[in-house]
């Protein structure tokens, strides 16, 4: 066992030749990145999603030191669907959250990931990279998203344009936006018939 250097470096010498496998263990915080990315081998990350590279066989005096990890600080994208009674975009002392909403996310403008709020209207994409980001919500059958933008607190409003989707959202590494949320209401309607009453 060893531990790397200020600069990331680490070494393990004075090798028989044979079959090894390397085990890293993530700094608290931080996620292994994806492996085997790429067609550089001397610049890719090895081990797996629990830090264990595959088997690696070594002939008599051979150096091989391509082997590498990536690790990053997850970032999160999440919060709330809740029913806008007053849909006046705002979350109101009283609404409650709306359960089985879909809700898709965008990285890059390319589909990335699919989930469905909880019984509470939660709902969470976690364990992002850093990057740029958008939230599509599907209103529920009857329901319409609420305005987008309202009040002064990011934390209360309805982030979505009405077509359900969110304006871009850049990630920084380890930022967790808990801030994305979507009002939607059932409209109600008034209205019938004006006509000639010839016979007043």
């Amino acid at each position: 066992s060893t531990a790397t250097s200020t600069n990331g470096a680490y070494l393990f010498s004075n090798l028989t030749a044979g079959s090894y496998y390397v085990q890293f263990t993530a700094t608290p915080g931080y996620t292994i990145s994806p492996s085997n990315q790429g067609t550089d081998t001397t610049k890719d990350s090895n081990p797996d999603a629990t830090g264990k590279t595959s088997s690696i066989t070594l002939a008599a005096g051979q150096n091989n030191l391509t082997i590498d990890a990536g690790m990053y600080l997850p970032a999160s994208i999440g919060d709330f669907v809740w029913n806008d009674v007053n849909h006046n975009g705002i979350q109101d002392a009283g609404e409650v959250g709306i359960s089985n909403v879909t809700v898709q996310l965008y990285k890059n403008n390319i589909f990335f990931a699919s989930t469905a709020t909880s019984t509470n209207g939660a709902y969470l994409f976690s364990n992002l990279t850093a990057g740029s980001y958008y939230v599509q919500f599907t209103a529920t059958s009857g329901y319409t998203i609420s305005p987008s933008n309202q009040g002064t607190n990011p934390a209360l409003d309805s982030n979505p344009d009405a077509t359900g989707k969110t304006s871009s959202i850049t990630l920084a590494a380890g930022e967790n936006n808990i801030t994305i949320d979507a009002g939607m209401y059932l409209p109600a309607s008034i209205g019938d018939f004006v006509w000639n009453d010839v016979n007043h």
